[in-house]
């Protein structure tokens, strides 16, 4: 019987602005996996799901790039929760400021 409280890893979120189009990039992993939900919100906004690199999120290890968009000129958050396949959750942040 192996017994998984252990959560996901949830790396740095990395951001790329072309042309006032903004991507998050990060890596998720967990040690016993699988990944089994990936999601984000901005700024409070209800979370939305993040489609892996690879098209499924099935494995212990993902690479997830996802668009946020043109954003205005302001402060953000962006949040960003995982989950296992025996519920163990972890959630990361970058907050960044977008310049006028």
């Amino acid at each position: 019987i192996l017994i998984d409280n252990t959560p996901p890893k949830v790396g740095a979120i990395d951001l790329d602005n072309d042309g006032g189009e903004y991507t998050a990039d990060l890596r998720v992993e967990d040690n016993i996996g699988p990944l089994v939900e990936a999601v984000f919100s901005l700024n409070g906004a209800p979370f939305r799901m993040i489609q892996p690199a690879d098209g499924i999120l099935d494995g212990p290890e993902e690479a997830l790039k996802f668009p946020l968009g043109r954003l205005d000129a302001g402060r953000y958050t962006l949040t960003v929760r995982v989950r296992d396949d025996a519920g163990n959750s972890a959630v990361g942040e970058r907050i960044f400021e977008v310049a006028r």
